[in-house]
């Protein structure tokens, strides 16, 4: 199959070109952070309650900038990469199984698949939140 190559030779394009893709990225990490602390602070709300500890224990993490944690946004800004690295979590060594046992009891609150539902509850706004937003630093 033949290769199509294309070279610009505007300085002016590649440089505008070069500031879209910054600018794009720079608002990709910012609705995925939004995002994060979103469905973090919807999940922590969803987890079983015995003492606190699952609820405190969610933490969301974009580019490797811990932006949620113990309930509360940190303040922190991660930096742009290509592409938004976000986890959130819980590392308890019960959340996995609370999170999994749908056979459970929870009389103090909260519910199993307490970061699966919300997630699942709202990935399509996620998604479209950050589509948004690259498209919105384009124009």
């Amino acid at each position: 199959m033949a290769r199509s190559e294309v070279v610009f030779t505007d300085g002016g394009l590649e440089k505008a070109l070069r500031n879209a893709l910054k600018k794009s990225r720079k608002h990709a990490t910012r609705a995925a952070t939004e995002c994060a602390i979103d469905l973090a602070a919807k999940s922590s709300q969803l987890a079983p309650i015995d003492m606190g500890d699952l609820r405190n224990n969610c933490k969301a993490v974009v580019n490797g900038v811990v932006v949620y944690a113990n309930q509360q946004e940190t303040g922190l800004s991660p930096q742009p990469f290509r592409e938004p690295e976000v986890e959130v979590s819980y590392d308890l060594i019960y959340a996995r199984r609370q999170h999994e046992e749908l056979s459970y009891r929870h009389p103090k609150g909260g519910q199993a698949k307490y970061l699966e539902e919300p997630f699942l509850a709202n990935a399509t706004q996620y998604a479209e939140r950050i589509r948004k937003a690259v498209i919105d630093a384009l124009d």
